[in-house]
């Protein structure tokens, strides 16, 4: 059986798509749904090598959540970058660099426009994670 893997995919992996990564493992898990491989990575090449926004953490915590010891990657940087058998992006912006760097995901990107709350406080990271976890409970039941 092929090995299904999703990556999460926003601008610089240190906000948003941390937080997508850790609440959709969480569905998964909710669902019942223990086959499947869930990563992050973002197409900003220059953010690769920083930690989880801050206020990113304390959403995934305030959730019972965490997502230690993360460090952000460029989606260039991940070998086998076509191996992934379902992308989850935050904007066309952000799925249309993915396919720049790996033609063959084109078919295999769902976009959710989540805002970016970078730089905008905790408030703006709070409601970006609301929409995070009804976004990838969705994503997890429409696509598991």
């Amino acid at each position: 059986m092929k090995v299904r893997k999703v990556l999460c995919l926003c601008f610089g992996n240190t906000c948003r798509s941390p937080m997508m990564q850790r609440i959709l493992q969480d569905a998964l898990l909710d669902f019942g749904i223990l086959d499947v491989e869930v990563e992050s990575a973002g197409v900003n090449k220059s953010s690769a090598g920083q930690t989880i926004a801050e206020f990113s953490a304390n959403e995934l915590r305030h959730r019972g959540l965490a997502l230690e010891g993360h460090v952000s990657r460029y989606a260039g940087d991940i070998p086998h970058l076509a191996d992934f058998t379902h992308v989850v992006a935050v904007g066309q912006a952000e799925a249309d660099a993915l396919v720049a760097l790996c033609p063959q995901l084109k078919d295999r990107i769902s976009v959710i426009e989540i805002p970016n709350p970078w730089q905008k406080g905790p408030e703006a990271y709070a409601e970006c994670a609301i929409v995070i976890n009804d976004e990838m409970r969705l994503f997890a039941a429409k696509h598991f």
